[in-house]
């Protein structure tokens, strides 16, 4: 079971991410969010980061955040594909990015930004949200959507 109260104090890549790090290789959950950890450190009090393991709609973990929090939540697909959530708790929107869009993801990504927007803001109504899939480089290979999730976030 998944400790919802995970510390966000980590300045290591964490041992069994590391060697996902390496060209040719996909990242997994861990490196990805250790990677976007740092990313938000570098403007603090702007973002926050959810872990993907949270993002999942089967999740039932309150992970509450203030709505003036730009909220950065990667999007783990079946164990195989990265996508990244971007979400404005004041302005009720959610934008998707995904490198290797389809209608089977696009549909289980918004399942999943559903799910994740009461348990952001709890007093949040889903239906008032707008979610919208945003241009995104598509990746050259299925190795790469990891970095590609790393780099719109950087943007």
């Amino acid at each position: 079971e998944h400790d919802c109260l995970e510390t966000h104090d980590r300045q290591e890549v964490p041992p069994d991410a590391l060697h996902t790090l390496a060209p040719g290789t996909w990242l997994n959950d861990k490196a990805v969010y250790f990677v976007l950890l740092l990313i938000a450190s570098a403007v603090p009090k702007t973002f926050t980061v959810i872990d993907p393991i949270l993002s999942k709609p089967e999740s039932g973990c309150s992970i509450a955040t203030h709505s003036h929090l730009t909220v950065l939540a990667p999007i783990n697909l079946s164990n195989n594909h990265w996508a990244l959530v971007v979400i404005y708790g004041d302005e009720k929107r959610a934008d998707v990015y995904d490198s290797m869009t389809n209608p089977d993801n696009t549909e289980w990504i918004h399942l999943s930004v559903k799910g994740l927007i009461p348990r952001l803001f709890p007093t949040a109504v889903s239906s008032d949200w707008k979610i919208t899939n945003q241009p995104t480089p598509s990746q050259p290979n299925f190795d790469d959507c990891g970095v590609i999730v790393l780099i719109i976030a950087l943007y």
